[in-house]
């Protein structure tokens, strides 16, 4: 039976140039978006801000949101966002937490969580439940301060960098279509 659909050779370069391809694929379609170089920089930052917060399903749906109201671009949001994503949710969390935690309240630690399960053990399924997420309460609003804290940092140090960027790519692109123009032109 013939192949219609063969599958990729597995590729033999490194992963650093595997993931080197798509963050140039990534980054060139940021800089391709049709928008001011303000907004796009905005909508990146604000992806970063909304990237490092505890919300794990809702984020993108966040991020469009707050670029909405923010007047920044939604599809640069995109990007920025998937900062967090399976792999690498627990270290992001731990040191959310571990930021937070001083600021509101104790931090979570292995004994904390033992002694929490234990506790949901011997209550039962409704009891344990609900002591379960009054436990949990302080550890959300601490790792959403040290969300915050973080993001609020990564968004301030990425706009301006990415606000050149986009401004100095669009610039070298209005010039190759003008110098492609005046080819054409006899």
């Amino acid at each position: 039976m013939p192949k219609f659909f063969p599958s990729p050779a597995p590729s033999t370069a490194p992963r650093t140039h595997q993931w080197g391809y798509w963050w140039r694929k990534i980054c060139r379609g940021v800089s391709t978006i049709e928008d001011t170089p303000h907004r796009i920089a905005l909508g990146i930052a604000i992806g970063f801000f909304i990237g490092w917060l505890p919300i794990v399903g809702i984020q993108m749906v966040v991020a469009a949101a707050c670029c909405w109201i923010f007047r920044g671009n939604v599809m640069a949001s995109i990007p920025p966002v998937w900062i967090s994503n399976p792999l690498t949710m627990a270290p992001m969390y731990f040191l959310e937490n571990r930021l937070g935690a001083p600021i509101y309240g104790q931090p979570l630690t292995f004994d904390k969580m033992a002694h929490t399960w234990q506790r949901v053990g011997e209550l039962g399924i409704w009891d344990g439940t609900i002591y379960l997420f009054t436990e949990l309460l302080d550890v959300t609003i601490a790792m959403f301060i040290g969300g915050g804290i973080i993001g609020g940092i990564c968004a301030v140090l990425v706009y301006l960098p990415t606000y050149r960027w986009v401004q100095r790519s669009q610039k070298k692109r209005a010039e190759r279509r003008e110098a492609w123009k005046q080819t054409l032109s006899p």
